[in-house]
């Protein structure tokens, strides 16, 4: 957790932590399997949705850092706010849809109980 308020590690963190969420959600994937998950592909979804947020967050700062507020730089930061918005959105989507198709192909006995804290 501490990784998302290191500076520079934060930058590459997060990204990191959602690949092994789009990995641990692949159906094919025995998560109890250490060597199968890890050879588990990564999501381009992901990396260019981190890219842009990436994009994003340094035109945001270079326009604040120079007080300008030309109506050019105003829609390409808006632009990339806007991708960076709908990225996320298929992102958890698509994350949501491999979660779901895992869970339909486990065994009942797979399952945590009701009262389990998972």
């Amino acid at each position: 957790i501490g990784s998302w308020f290191v500076p520079l590690v934060n930058l590459v963190a997060p990204h990191d932590r959602f690949q092994d969420i789009w990995r641990a959600g692949d159906p094919t994937v025995d998560n109890g399997d250490i060597k199968s998950w890890g050879m588990a592909p990564n999501s381009r979804l992901v990396t260019v949705w981190w890219i842009t947020f990436i994009l994003f967050y340094i035109a945001a700062a270079v326009r604040t850092a120079w007080f300008k507020r030309s109506s050019a730089e105003s829609l390409v930061i808006a632009s990339l706010l806007i991708l960076t918005a709908l990225l996320t959105i298929a992102m958890v989507n698509a994350v949501s849809n491999r979660q779901i198709a895992k869970l339909k192909g486990l065994d009942m006995q797979d399952m945590p109980s009701k009262g389990s804290m998972y």
